[in-house]
């Protein structure tokens, strides 16, 4: 239990589990392959994105590893820049040129800079540690699904500027200096879950499903 998947060159990956696992299974449509090179990591509720035809892991439950970011590129693990911060049961999604990440217990998000290998944590608070979150950005709007609530950041709204135009160096400038200013009041206010409108919530996963997307998830 406690593993991360994502799709990963057309196949779905299977990473980690429980506090000392390093498994990594793949599934090709047909049957499950254990592979041989192991996770550099105990990956337990780690964060998993795919970006330019490479896999991100990001962090773990397991103390030793809440920090560390490695990169697979379908044959062997890259160690990345330790990240400042705990990234325990987090979510990414990429914006530009960076990589915005949700951690699970935290009130702030973590954005990493995919071109210096390097981390800014936002300054400015949702007023809500996130829960388990997952992200997602679509038409320039940035939403995190919790086991609470949901929160919603509109760059486009904010900014005058459509999110597939903007630059990861605008977005990041922006959103830094936004929290600065307002302590991310620019942030639409959270609602109950329960209270969101499950037709559009349904809508939202029919797209993600059409999308070949799989959320971050416990398995």
């Amino acid at each position: 239990n406690r593993a991360t998947a994502v799709v990963f060159q057309d196949k779905i990956h299977l990473l980690g589990g429980d506090s000392y696992n390093t498994r990594h299974e793949v599934w090709d449509g047909e049957k499950w392959t254990l592979l041989e090179t192991k996770i550099p990591m105990y990956a337990e509720q780690s964060g998993v994105i795919v970006v330019d035809d490479k896999l991100h892991l990001f962090g773990s439950k397991n103390s030793s590893y809440q920090r560390k970011h490695y990169v697979y590129d379908g044959v062997s693990w890259t160690k990345m820049a330790d990240c400042s911060y705990t990234m325990i049961s987090c979510s990414a999604c990429k914006i530009g040129e960076y990589i915005y990440i949700a951690v699970n217990g935290d009130d702030r998000m973590l954005i990493y800079d995919l071109n210096n290998d390097s981390y800014t944590r936002v300054s400015g608070s949702t007023n809500y540690s996130f829960s388990s979150p997952t992200l997602l950005y679509e038409n320039g709007v940035l939403t995190c699904f919790d086991s609470r609530y949901v929160y919603t950041y509109n760059f486009e709204k904010e900014t005058g500027i459509a999110g597939q135009e903007m630059t990861g160096e605008e977005a990041l400038a922006y959103v830094m200096e936004q929290r600065q200013k307002d302590g991310l009041t620019t942030w639409v206010p959270s609602i109950l879950k329960e209270e969101y409108q499950m037709h559009k919530l349904q809508q939202t996963l029919t797209k993600l499903v059409n999308k070949k997307v799989i959320f971050r998830g416990e398995i």
